[in-house]
């Protein structure tokens, strides 16, 4: 199962989005061209953070991101998450 979310890459003047899948049996983050974009330009400022945002019946969660994938404490909260909220 894919589960769609909006990745943010966040610089000092300007935060990137671009559309990715999550794999929810590897918890891994399908790439897109945009965050490979993002993480080369340099005339953004300095970068300060990724993260990923899913939506589920109107509510957002947020799991932290680095390098275009899940951090391990990301993967987590997304494996909590699917058994909290999709899995049930």
């Amino acid at each position: 199962m894919q589960i769609f979310a909006k990745y943010h890459t966040e610089f000092q003047n300007q935060t990137i989005t671009s559309f990715v899948g999550i794999d929810a049996d590897s918890c891994t983050i399908v790439e897109s061209q945009e965050i490979n974009d993002a993480e080369v330009s340099s005339d953004r400022g300095e970068h300060l953070s990724d993260y990923v945002e899913v939506e589920h019946h109107g509510e957002y969660f947020i799991f932290e991101c680095e390098a275009g994938d899940l951090t391990h404490v990301g993967g987590k909260e997304f494996e909590n998450f699917l058994r909290e909220t999709l899995l049930k």
